[in-house]
Formats: C-alpha cells, sequence, structure tokens
C-alpha cells in the first residue's frame, strides 16, 4: 500500500517556479518503476493525462489508480504525489495560471472541471480522445496564442464534462472502449459481432455485461447505435436514404423505416425534411 502524506508538502508557485514564463505549460514525465512525483502544493491549476503504464495517484489523501487513458485535473491548493507501477508510468501534464483563464472559468462555470469543491475530477478516456490530446502536446507550441491556450482547455473541459468519472463509468473500460470504436461508420454495419471482435469478447460475455450495464441486450444497443448515425446522416448528407440504410446494417428498407419511426416518431424523409426547414 502506498504510504500517504504524513506532513505539510511544499508548496509550488506559478511565477516562481515557471522559468518559461508562459501562461500554458506542456512537459512529458516519464517515471520508471517506483518513482514518480513527491508530494506538493501550488497556486495554479493542471491536469494530465497518462500515455502509458500504471501506478497510483494520492490527491487530498486519498488513493486513485491510474492506468492508460486517465486524465486527471489538479485544482489550486490541491496536494498530491504518485508512485510509478512496476511498467512505469508516463504523463503529460498541462499547467496554467487561473488568472490567465478567469474569463472562460467564469463563463463556463457550470462545467469548469478546476472548480473548487468536490473530488478532483479523474476520468478514462476512449482512445480517440487519448489520440486528440496526443495531437494537442505535439502541436502546441511553448508560447501559444491565447486563441490556442483557450481552445485546448474548453476542448479538455468537454471531454471532462461529458462522460461519468471515473468511479461513475459505466460498465468496463474495455466496454466504453470497444462502443467508442464501434460508433464509427465503418464498424455499425458489423453488428454485435464486429462490437463482439472490438472488444476481444464473446458474443454471450458481450450480451451479459451490456445487459448489466445499459439494461438492454446487445443487439438492441448496436441497433440505437445505428439509427443514431443514421439520423446523424440524414441531416449532414444529402445520401439517399437507401444508402444510409444500408451503411448501417440495415439494407432492408422496409425494417429500416419501421425501426427509424419507433425511435424517433417520424420517417427517415420526415426527420431530414424537417431537420431541414429548422434551419433555412
Amino acid at each position: 500500500m502506498y504510504a500517504l502524506m504524513t506532513s505539510a508538502p511544499p508548496r509550488t508557485r506559478w511565477h516562481g517556479d515557471n522559468p518559461q514564463g508562459t501562461p500554458l505549460l506542456l512537459v512529458r514525465h516519464r517515471y520508471r518503476p517506483g518513482g514518480g512525483w513527491k508530494a506538493h502544493c501550488h497556486d495554479f491549476a493542471e491536469a494530465f493525462w497518462v500515455e502509458s503504464g500504471s501506478g497510483v495517484h494520492v490527491i487530498n489523501g486519498g488513493e486513485q489508480p491510474l492506468a492508460a487513458g486517465d486524465l486527471v485535473c489538479v485544482r489550486p491548493a490541491d496536494c498530491h504525489e504518485s508512485r510509478a507501477g512496476g511498467d512505469g508510468l508516463t504523463i503529460v501534464n498541462a499547467s496554467f495560471a487561473p488568472a490567465e483563464v478567469a474569463a472562460l472559468a467564469r463563463r463556463h462555470r457550470a462545467y469548469w472541471p478546476w472548480r473548487a469543491g468536490g473530488a478532483p475530477r479523474h476520468i478514462h478516456l476512449t482512445p480517440a480522445r487519448m489520440e486528440r490530446l496526443h495531437v494537442w502536446a505535439g502541436e502546441l507550441p511553448l508560447r501559444c496564442a491565447a486563441l490556442d491556450r483557450d481552445t485546448f482547455l474548453l476542448d479538455l473541459t468537454r471531454m471532462l464534462s461529458d462522460q461519468p468519472d471515473a468511479g461513475e463509468a459505466r460498465g468496463p473500460g474495455w466496454l466504453r472502449d470497444a462502443l467508442a470504436i464501434f460508433a464509427d461508420a465503418r464498424h455499425l454495419a458489423g453488428g454485435t459481432a464486429t462490437l463482439a471482435h472490438l472488444a476481444g469478447r464473446t458474443p454471450e460475455h458481450l450480451n451479459r455485461v451490456i445487459r448489466r450495464v445499459h439494461g438492454r441486450t446487445a443487439t438492441e444497443l448496436v441497433a440505437e447505435l445505428r439509427l443514431d448515425h443514421a439520423a446523424a446522416a440524414l441531416r449532414m448528407s444529402d445520401h439517399a436514404i437507401a444508402t444510409i440504410a444500408g451503411a448501417v446494417g440495415l439494407a432492408n428498407l422496409g425494417h429500416f423505416y419501421a425501426r427509424f419511426q419507433r425511435r424517433f416518431g417520424t420517417t427517415p424523409r420526415r426527420y431530414r425534411q424537417a431537420a431541414r426547414q429548422a434551419t433555412t
């Protein structure tokens, strides 16, 4: 068991410990097994995400396991430390002075992940969102413009606001990751067999877990994902309805129309017409 902090940790200050003088600082850290950062507090905000490896994060006296794909927000005055697991730990840390983004924090107060109160935010990201953070880390220059900084922080906020906390996530990580990949149009036509393959589980095991987590069968959940994608395609493209139905694996038009009407209360054609009339 990892020992918790037993004495007052040192305090890191943004203006005294940021020799770069930049409003947003991104740094990659690699820790060997057993290594990590020592207990400290700070007067700035930060977020870090785990690129690879595992470990333990101790924040405000509570322990959280760390795994690849985890994203954690650390607020001013939060005190934390870590230790890498047997496979090491690689993170990317993004830190910034709250005064630099005060207007963003006020405007998005309800969603701002660094607001005071409650537990610090800790979620597990899908592979697609981890890739987006990887791109951000590679593209943001040291002295990035305010527009780039604000866009990055709002992207982080969006990721954190539309996903449950790690402790409340719906189902195991392998299921969340598989569903995120499966939602791509390239996989929808494959149905439950493709979803099971992406999850690395048997169809029977997949169905049992989906029933427990989502309260429906794997077939019913796949049908919803297919119809949701079809609805988006009706709004965002000029493709024929038959083409859209076939692309999501519902090539039987009568079957597609019946399922679509049950889910959305109208036919695909009327759905498309209503969406276009509402925006012209």
